[in-house]
């Protein structure tokens, strides 16, 4: 768990900066309960196979800004917006909580789960809201998220999300990383990857809530 940075002018986690190149990458932490005046993640870093979840923004941003983020899941993070960044999001789970809200035309959330949307640039996402400002929808699917079954990770089986991803959406990911899922599982089965922060195929064994 995170550590409450209510003095920190920028992010309680890494720095503010959106134009430089990632310097280090964040793998397999737990980032919660962190107070910033702007954001809880910041750049210019790497964030993989993290969970992200009650961070406020006491400003504006409870959640990132000026990072990549892969394989990452985030929920109840209070603030007016969870991400605002020009960087790439892909293969990501954002359930309830903030908005996920991208003004800058270099931001991209791809092959990912989002529960609201405004503003964005979808690429083969699923989502379940979004306003008149999002763009490129035709390439996603919207749907009705209470038909969805979530567990307390954010996985889920749900057909909607199998082999909807495209695979080049990938390749920016670190090759180190590129193979798996937040779990660990082999991705890509059945020739496309699935949607969100999880591979679900051939798995089917976990107990969603």
């Amino acid at each position: 768990a995170g550590t409450a940075s209510p003095n920190n002018s920028y992010a309680a986690v890494g720095t503010d900066y959106q134009n430089n190149d990632p310097v280090c990458a964040v793998v397999d932490c737990v980032i919660s309960n962190n107070i910033a005046q702007w954001k809880c993640v910041g750049g210019p870093a790497y964030y993989i196979r993290c969970r992200m979840t009650e961070n406020t923004g006491l400003s504006w941003n409870s959640g990132v800004e000026g990072a990549w983020l892969y394989n990452c899941f985030a929920k109840d993070n209070p603030g007016t917006y969870f991400v605002m960044s020009p960087k790439d999001f892909v293969n990501c789970t954002f359930l309830s909580g903030a908005n996920v809200r991208n003004p800058n035309v270099y931001a991209n959330l791809r092959n990912s789960v989002i529960y609201a949307l405004t503003g964005c640039t979808v690429y083969n996402c699923v989502y379940g809201s979004c306003d008149a400002a999002t763009s490129n929808t035709e390439s996603s699917r919207q749907v009705d998220f209470s038909t969805l079954t979530f567990d307390e990770e954010g996985r889920c089986t749900a057909e909607v999300l199998r082999d909807f991803g495209l695979n080049e959406y990938l390749d920016p990911v670190p090759e180190e990383f590129r193979g798996v899922d937040r779990d660990g599982v082999q991705r890509v089965y059945n020739g496309a990857v699935d949607v969100g922060a999880y591979e679900y195929d051939k798995r089917g064994d976990f107990a969603a809530d």
